[in-house]
């Protein structure tokens, strides 16, 4: 039974970076649907920036987790 616990160990390893690339596309989406960081107006729009700001920053820690 060793070989099938180190196969799945591997497995998942491999699929890390994969599926943290993936989560980072989606962050990044999401940043886009909230709006632009640059729309400063009044404090709603300056509350969606920051969302933004935060999501992107996710998106990068993300895929520098190797």
């Amino acid at each position: 039974g060793g070989h099938k616990k180190g196969c799945a160990l591997s497995l998942t390893n491999l699929a890390t970076p994969v599926l943290n690339r993936i989560k980072a596309e989606a962050y990044r989406e999401a940043a886009e649907i909230v709006g632009p960081e640059d729309s400063y107006q009044d404090e709603r729009f300056k509350a969606k920036a920051d969302c933004c700001i935060k999501l992107r920053a996710k998106a990068d820690e993300l895929e520098q987790s190797k």
